[in-house]
């Protein structure tokens, strides 16, 4: 796959995964070292900006590499499957059906559910 495929790939990607319902946020699917070092070489105009999801080639298939945060009132199993599914069908519609996806939950978003009409003047739960 060529650069620009990946890139185009990668933001539809990103695109589908905040759709899926419950998905609050993208977090960098590579490693804190990785990220930080993408993020330099990016402030010196040396890398694209890197999106949070990773997609590449791999034993002759796609390889698609996400970390979600949940909202707590969805549970963090479905959300995941739902983001993994939503992941799968758009690959398979872009002639990609046995593409490998690694989808990690590493946040839950307690704040997300927060109903702010039940909170009393003080900020605690009425």
């Amino acid at each position: 796959m060529s650069t620009e495929v990946v890139t185009a790939l990668t933001e539809e990607l990103e695109t589908v995964v905040r759709a899926a319902p419950g998905v609050v946020a993208l977090y960098p699917a590579e490693s804190a070292v990785v990220t930080v070092l993408k993020a330099g070489a990016y402030a010196l105009g040396l890398g694209d900006g890197a999106s949070p999801i990773v997609v590449d080639e791999r034993d002759g298939g796609v390889h698609v590499a996400i970390s979600i945060g949940v909202r707590t009132t969805a549970a963090a199993a479905d959300t995941a499957r739902a983001a993994a599914d939503a992941v799968s069908l758009h690959l398979a519609a872009h002639g990609m059906p046995d593409s490998d996806i690694h989808l990690t939950v590493v946040h839950i978003d307690e704040t997300a559910h927060i109903d702010e009409t039940a909170l009393t003047t003080e900020g605690n739960p009425a």
